[in-house]
């Protein structure tokens, strides 16, 4: 009984989300689970890998798998036909199935769980939670902006990077997570940040 529930489960999320699985995103979800030259590694072994620190090193690498998540086109990826416990569910099994697993599962339970896997990365608390209230002064962690900021300044100066800004952009909040820029970049100064 369990195991027919399974079984009518994965099919109907599949059913669910067959609209959105054309050949095109197929094979990039198969990308997913092939051994990538330059991280040495799959993206999913590499996106499974959470940051142990808020170190600068740590945050570019957060952002770096955000930014491979987004390339997928995941924000724009329709799974309101699932339920979130589903899509839990789903994300869940990925995190923890290895490369192989994935790869030997039938694809109408394999797409699926990688498509529900990669959006729980795309909504990943670690950089929400992270970014969506400004950082203490002196404390925190500052928005990935303002960090971007400091580096192309090549001053590393807070005050100095301030006045070779547009004072514009310092003063309006950061249009990814609303920090303040000017604060976010004294963090960056007292943290010594390169």
């Amino acid at each position: 009984m369990v195991i027919t529930a399974r079984e009518q489960a994965e099919r109907e999320t599949y059913r669910r989300l067959q609209p959105l699985l054309d050949s095109e995103l197929r094979t990039r979800l198969d990308q997913v689970l092939v051994l990538d030259t330059t991280i040495k590694r799959t993206p999913l072994v590499w996106l499974r890998q959470g940051s142990v620190s808020f170190s600068p090193a740590a945050i570019v690498g957060e952002i770096e798998k955000l930014s491979y998540v987004r390339a997928l086109g995941v924000e724009h990826w329709d799974l309101s036909a699932l339920t979130p416990n589903r899509r839990k569910f789903l994300a869940q099994v990925g995190k923890k199935s290895t490369n192989q697993a994935l790869q030997r599962t039938a694809p109408s339970r394999r797409y699926p769980i990688l498509v529900a896997f990669l959006r729980q990365v795309a909504e990943n608390p670690r950089l929400s939670t992270a970014h969506s209230r400004p950082a203490q002064r002196g404390g925190g962690t500052p928005c990935p902006s303002a960090v971007s900021l400091f580096r192309q300044s090549g001053i590393h100066s807070a005050a100095s990077t301030r006045r070779s800004s547009q004072s514009s952009q310092l003063s309006q909040p950061c249009d990814q997570c609303g920090s303040d820029l000017e604060h976010d970049l004294y963090v960056c100064e007292r943290r010594g940040m390169q």
